[in-house]
């Protein structure tokens, strides 16, 4: 019962307004229901997440250190982009709590791992 009432009043807030309204649905997958309205279906874009490569974090990361004139070994921007698990946002705010501790020195691969509590992977 509840499900229908939310498509009832997702309904009218498609129908008042209009191609202003953005919804983000992250739990459905491909999934459909008895209780589904294609009217609702039809209004909706479909986004499918998925990790993002280490080589793309990390490319996009030494584009950053470069337009702010910051020198970071590749190593050290590689490993980070590979904490941060294929999420762009947490390799930022790694790659800035190590600027953080490092400011105005070269940001290496030992400096990386030690800001982050880590172990070189080597040893493992």
């Amino acid at each position: 019962m509840r499900y229908i009432c939310f498509l009832q009043v997702l309904l009218r807030l498609f129908k008042d307004f209009g191609g202003a309204t953005g919804i983000c649905d992250l739990y459905s997958g491909n999934n459909r229901s008895a209780y589904d309205s294609d009217h609702v279906l039809s209004r909706c874009q479909r986004y499918d997440f998925r990790r993002i490569s280490i080589d793309t974090i990390a490319g996009r990361l030494q584009e950053l250190m470069v337009k702010e004139n910051i020198s970071v070994e590749d190593k050290a921007l590689r490993y980070v982009a590979k904490a941060a698990d294929g999420s762009m946002r947490d390799a930022l705010s790694l790659l800035d709590q190590c600027i953080a501790f490092y400011l105005g020195e070269n940001l290496t691969y030992d400096k990386v791992l030690q800001v982050l509590g880590a172990v070189d992977n080597e040893i493992f």
